[in-house]
């Protein structure tokens, strides 16, 4: 239904569509370079079937951390009973002054009359619109998503201090041993076949030189 986009500082955010990812917006400059908005945020306002709602508002929980989530309804069946009643009268009014209209035996009759009809049926379209509407209202729900990034320069500042540094290197050691693991765990496979290939060498090796010993080795007479 509507959406904006903006910043707290007040820098300027150029929206741009979802799907484009990280490509540059047609018309712009690659080369040049833009402001780096404070705190960018944005609302957006949409509307979902009714029976559609409970899995659109998991669906953009999935998008970032959910800080709050607050669902209200409003109970219009009176109104709506109230709205139907109300059409219905009028209906039958217009019905019994077209009645009228036919019976009519002067100009000044029909006009009167065509004029009270004219009124009666612009009352009628504008319940029809009313009611139109409340069932628009009854089969779709409207959510209200606001929508902001992490904060990246206090994590900057953070990062500059001596507790800071300790935890970016810690977080750097774990994630080289993570690599590590990695590493090993595919080469697994390489280093068994390896090993056996290699042991099986030393061991026709070894059988080969103690052969050749044994041939070497000079026969004394009995």
């Amino acid at each position: 239904m509507s959406s904006s986009i903006g910043s707290r500082s007040g820098d300027p955010i150029a929206p741009m569509p979802l799907d484009m990812g990280d490509a540059t917006p047609e018309g712009d400059d690659p080369g040049s370079s833009s402001v780096v908005a404070s705190d960018p945020h944005a609302t957006l306002v949409v509307r979902v079937p009714e029976q559609e709602f409970e899995t659109a508002i998991k669906r953009l929980s999935r998008l970032g951390d959910v800080q709050s989530v607050s669902t209200s309804s409003e109970d219009v069946t009176s109104e709506y009973v109230d709205l139907k009643a109300r059409l219905g009268h009028f209906r039958a009014v217009e019905r019994r002054l077209v009645g009228f209209l036919q019976e009519t035996t002067t100009v000044n009759q029909m006009l009167a009359v065509q004029d009270r009809i004219d009124e009666v049926q612009l009352t009628i379209e504008e319940l029809t619109a009313q009611l139109k509407s409340m069932r628009e209202q009854t089969s779709y729900g409207t959510l209200s998503v606001y929508v902001s990034e992490k904060d990246a320069t206090a994590a900057v500042q953070a990062s500059d201090t001596f507790g800071g540094t300790f935890w970016n290197s810690v977080e750097l050691l774990r994630e080289g041993a993570k690599l590590a693991a990695l590493v090993l765990t595919a080469l697994l496979p390489f280093i068994v076949v390896l090993g056996g290939v290699a042991a099986a060498v030393w061991y026709v090796t070894r059988r080969i030189r103690r052969s050749r010993r044994q041939a070497a080795e000079p026969t004394l007479p009995a």
